[in-house]
Parts: C-alpha cells; structure tokens; sequence
C-alpha cells in the first residue's frame, strides 16, 4: 500500500477560506480511502499566527498565499520529510493550490521526483512521475502564476487610482495624524509631541536614544500604544509628510511571485500638497534633515556586503549583510565642547578630564578646572599618538568666544563663501543635452533588466545568475538616476544651499556667546583642530561648519574641477594641509588657486 500525503492551502485566514481548508482535509482522507491509499505518520497544519497543529497524512498553509515559499513552512517541512522517505506520494487539489510560482513549483516537482516521490494533480489527473507530463504542469503552473499577476495589476490600478485622489493607501496613518474616510487627518494631540521631538531634536541637541527615553518617561505611547524606539522617532524626523507633501507610488510591484520591485523616477511619483497637513515648516524639517546627516556622518557609515551562508536544506546561498564601520567620533552633546574638539595628529576626538593639582599638607587641593587631551594619547601613550594636544578648558572656551565676535564683524566673509560654494558645485554646462544622455542610457539599463526577467522565466538564466547581472545593472542604474535628478533640481539644490547659508547667519547673529549651549556651537562650528607645534606649542584651528563641506575638501574640489585630475602634481601635499597652521594653509591655498603652469 502506497504511503501518501496531502497538501492543501488557503490564501486569506478569512471564515470561509478555513472552512475551505477543513472541506479540503476531510476530501483528501476521504480520497485515500477510496483509492487504497495509507496516510503516512507525518503532517502538519501550519497557522498564519505562528502556532502549529500535528496533523495526520495532511501538510496545510494556513492563511498564506502561493507566490513563493518563504512563509509556507508545513510546504517546506513536507518537502524535507519526503528527503527522509515519509511518503511516496503527494496528492493536491491543483497545480495553482501547489504553487502560483513556475520556479519554485519546477523546482519542488523536480526534487520530489528525483527522491521518487510524485505529486498527484487532481484537477489534471496527472502524475508528475510521468515525464510525458511536465510540459503540461509547467503550462498550468505558468498559468497560475499569470493570474496571479493579473490579480496584482487589478489591486494596484485601484490603489492607483485611490492615490490620486489623495487617499492613504499604505496602511496605518503616521504618528501624528488620523485617517477619516480614507484620508490624512491632523491628530491635534500628536502634532503637537512631533513639533516637541523636532524642537528637542534641533535646538536642544536631543539624540534619537534620549528622546526615546525622554517620551517612555513620560508615558507618552506611540501610534500603537506602546513604548518608542529610536528607529520610531527616526522615520518621524525624516518623513516629509509633517510639511504637508503626502507622497505615493514611490515602489511598484513589477513580479508579485519573485517579489520584485522597482522604484518609481521622483517626476512619476503622486505627490499631494496639503495645507491641512502642515505640522512642521519645509524650511525647519530641511534643516532637521541637515543636522542629520551631520549626526549620522559622526556615527560611522554601513555597508552591504554579500555573505555565503547554508540554508535549513543544507544548500550554499548568498545573503546580503550590513556591516557597520564606527567613526572615531561620537554625538554626544553632554558638555559645552563635545564632539568638537579633535587631535589633527591622529584625528580622534579630545576627552575631558578633571585637571588635579598638588595636594595640600591638610589634605585638600586646589580646584584647577577641566582640560581636554587627545583621547588616544592619554589612552595608550605616545605609541600610538605622539601628540598629547592637552589644553585648559577655560582657554578653549576664550578663543571660541573671540572667534566668534571676530566673525559676526566680517559681513562679506560668507557671502563670499555663498558665491564660491555656488559657483564650484552648482554651476553646470549643456545640462539639456546630459539629462537626455542619461535619460537613454537608464531606458538602456531598464530594457537589459527586464530581458534578464524574462531569460529567468524561461529557465535560460539561474536566480544566482539573474542575482548577480541584475545587482550589477541595479547599481548603475541608481547611480545614473542620482545623477540625473541632481540634474534636474539643480535649482532645488541651490535654494537649499541658500536656506544653510541664511539659517547659518541668523545662528551667527543670535548666539549668545555669555550662554553657549553645544548644541548651538555644533550649528556653527564643524570641529576645532589641535596643532602642536615646535616646543609643544599647541595652535588651534576652527573650521567652521559651513555647508557641510570642509575647506580642505573644497579646495581639492575647486582645484580638480580648473586643471583637471591630471595636473595634480605640486609641491603641495594637499592631504597634510590639516598639520598647517591657519597663515601656511592659507597662504598654500591661494598658491594653488593661482597655479596655472
């Protein structure tokens, strides 16, 4: 007597799509009987909330849908106990119920063959052991898989046109907003703890980590009444819904079976401009957006990298895997001079330290104040830093104050600087001609990715193929759209080097340099450098935290954008101006601006 299973699954967890399922297992224990069929000891019923039912002769997905496996674990489990020799047959309503995915259902009807095991379709009374059939499966899979992405075009031409009108079409509404009749509606309560998290975050140097604290202290619950998380306040701070710019069909869904995705051009995308929606200003939430690129350039910078890892059938696959790179830096706002103070000797941060004085025959000492020393220097010695770069904080404190009176006197200074920043970044040749250039080669780049789609679907091409050619067009592709926006809002960019510059001078004029917050010196200055000199003369060299570019960066930048990259070639080492002191950097860079033979 042969040893059979059955599979069955339903799509939704809806009450009718489970009684389905209950119809379906009574069918198939009915079914073996009939056909002298023996129910092997094995099964399972795999439920949509996680939990799991033993079954007998019976594997069912409970409320999951057949585009792919990834979340039909009692098809995968079936799949592993038929490698044990469990069963010798699998019996299933219909191709379509097996799977709606041509690859992943070739692939199992492959593998249980070669193990011995057949699959029984009932709807085209076909026996995958018989190999004059797998056309005909093949064809039925296709079709299922069709349907399936009918179905997803149908669903996206509603949501399509919802959008439009200015629906909410992704789900629960952001914090700080309600949905009433399928639109975006002010919560009066929430704006006004988001126009907190922003105030917090801005002006008061508030990191993601306290501010989460700061709201679960307070008892104040998220959207789902539970505690917040930095990652929470994260998509807050930059989701430009609180400026009132509702945006959508930002992704569509191009094969719902393979999960692909592609992303919408920013010109396609269905933007809505709503007055009503406004809780944040756009110019404040632009320099919110500023503040944290600053922050997270201080953190350190993730990469994607691929990793080879054996999966739960033993088989070798390739996972990608974020590996983060830390700064030598830290955001930290707990002292007036934090996270601006760095050793140009190794480039590490300065650390505060209590300054201690000789002790007193009574026991007591003077009180000498704080100092700030090169944090690596003073952790591990010369060896590895050779430069102590110590200095009173008191001192420090001095020549900040007068740096900045000197400054707030110099009117033209930074309109200067607003010229020359314009004129070396923003000033572009025969822009017309580059965007159509770029826009053929993106369309080339599109066409080549969907020909790899259908190379896929005809079994010409492996998914570790497809990986690796359409990760390759992928990247050239982003890097080619990067550059054709920036083309195409290159005046968009432009108001918002203005908009740093005018914020930078009204920071300027406002300070107060007798009740300096790090938060509002961190605005203004990018980091003081710590030069020891001959004789352990230690200099100081402020940079100011001017449009997120740093001097020396620019120079490089104007330098290679006037000769080109070939005539780098000088007696001066662009790399250590930062070991220069203030007259030598200056004086070396107006030598080589004026450079020209």
């Amino acid at each position: 007597m042969i040893e059979a299973v059955a599979y069955a699954r339903v799509s939704t967890d809806s009450e009718d799509q489970l009684n389905s399922l209950e119809n379906q297992m009574s069918f198939f224990g009915e079914y073996f009987i009939e056909n002298g069929y023996k129910a092997a000891d094995c099964g399972v019923l795999c439920r949509k909330n996680g939990e799991n039912e033993v079954l007998q002769g019976t594997y069912a997905d409970e409320g999951i849908s057949g585009k792919n496996l990834s979340k039909r674990e009692a098809f995968k489990q079936m799949l592993r106990e038929a490698k044990l020799g469990k069963f010798k047959l699998i019996v299933t309503k219909s191709v379509a119920r097996f799977g709606r995915n041509v690859e992943d259902t070739a692939k199992a009807v492959k593998d249980l063959k070669e193990l011995g095991v057949g699959v029984y379709f009932l709807d085209l009374k076909v026996n995958s052991l018989d190999s004059s059939k797998e056309f005909m499966i093949n064809l039925f899979a296709a079709l299922a898989q069709e349907e399936n992405n009918n179905r997803s075009y149908i669903t996206q031409f509603g949501i399509r046109k919802a959008q439009k009108e200015g629906k909410w079409t992704t789900g629960n509404p952001p914090f700080g907003y309600n949905i009433v009749d399928g639109f975006l509606q002010v919560d009066p309560t929430e704006s006004e703890i988001v126009k907190r998290i922003y105030d917090l975050y801005y002006y008061s140097g508030y990191g993601t980590g306290r501010l989460a604290r700061l709201l679960n202290e307070e008892r104040i619950p998220t959207k789902k009444n539970k505690q917040w998380s930095q990652k929470q306040l994260m998509t807050i701070l930059e989701n430009p819904i609180y400026t009132g710019v509702q945006t959508t069909h930002t992704k569509q869904t191009i094969d719902i079976n393979r999960g692909l995705q592609k992303r919408i051009p920013r010109e396609a995308q269905i933007v809505h401009h709503f007055e009503h929606l406004k809780i944040i200003e756009p110019d404040f939430f632009k320099l919110v957006q500023i503040e944290k690129k600053k922050r997270k350039e201080l953190f350190g910078y993730v990469e994607v990298i691929n990793e080879k890892v054996v999966n739960d059938e033993g088989e070798i696959e390739t996972k990608k895997k974020r590996k983060l790179h830390r700064s030598n830096r830290r955001y930290s706002s707990e002292h007036l001079l934090s996270n601006l103070l760095v050793c140009s000797h190794c480039g590490v941060g300065l650390k505060r330290k209590k300054r201690h004085a000789h002790r007193r025959k009574d026991g007591t000492s003077k009180n000498l104040g704080y100092e700030w020393c090169c944090a690596i220097n003073d952790m591990y010695g010369r060896a590895r830093c050779a430069y102590r770069s110590s200095m009173p904080e008191d001192k420090i404190i001095e020549f900040l104050i007068n740096e900045l009176k000197r400054i707030k006197d110099d009117d033209e200074y930074f309109d200067s600087a607003l010229r020359g920043h314009i004129s070396l970044y923003y000033e572009e040749e025969n822009v017309p001609q580059r965007l159509i250039l770029l826009g053929e080669q993106i369309q080339e780049i599109n066409e080549e990715i969907k020909t790899n789609l259908r190379l896929v679907s005809k079994n010409i091409l492996t998914d570790e193929q497809f990986d690796e050619f359409n990760g390759d067009a992928q990247a050239r592709l982003n890097s080619l759209q990067r550059e054709h926006n920036r083309l195409m809002y290159l005046d968009v960019e432009i108001e918002e080097v203005k908009l740093k510059h005018q914020a930078f001078l009204k920071m300027l004029e406002t300070i107060d340099v007798d009740q300096l917050t790090n938060s509002s010196l961190r605005k203004l200055i990018r980091k003081v450098d710590f030069v020891t000199m001959e004789a352990n003369e230690i200099r100081l060299r402020l940079e100011w935290n001017y449009m997120d570019i740093s001097y020396s960066q620019r120079l490089r930048d104007r330098f290679l954008k006037e000769y080109g990259t070939d005539k780098v070639s000088l007696d001066i080492n662009i790399e250590d101006m930062d070991n220069r002191t203030r007259e030598e950097f200056e004086e070396a860079t107006e030598k080589l601006i004026n450079w020209t033979t």
